[in-house]
């Protein structure tokens, strides 16, 4: 059991660096710049969705598209 659950939560951590780090060579490879302000992005966008899930109990699914409604409107 805690095998499965192992691998359940380094699928999901692994899934999330990859497509941040993708983000990442995708903005490099176009512009020849790394961009610090996509991982500002993205740290607010998980800040928000915990502040809203967690602190003010919303649901999930609700707190993460505020979050990232949100985020769409910072830029």
């Amino acid at each position: 059991m805690l095998l499965t659950s192992a691998l359940i939560s380094g699928l999901g951590l692994g899934s999330m660096y990859g497509l941040m780090a993708l983000g990442f060579y995708i903005t490099y490879a176009v512009s020849a710049t790394v961009n610090f302000a996509q991982g500002s992005s993205m740290m607010l966008g998980a800040v928000l969705t915990y502040t809203f899930s967690q602190t003010l109990g919303w649901p999930w699914p609700l707190a993460l598209t505020a979050a990232l409604a949100l985020c769409a409107l910072y830029g």
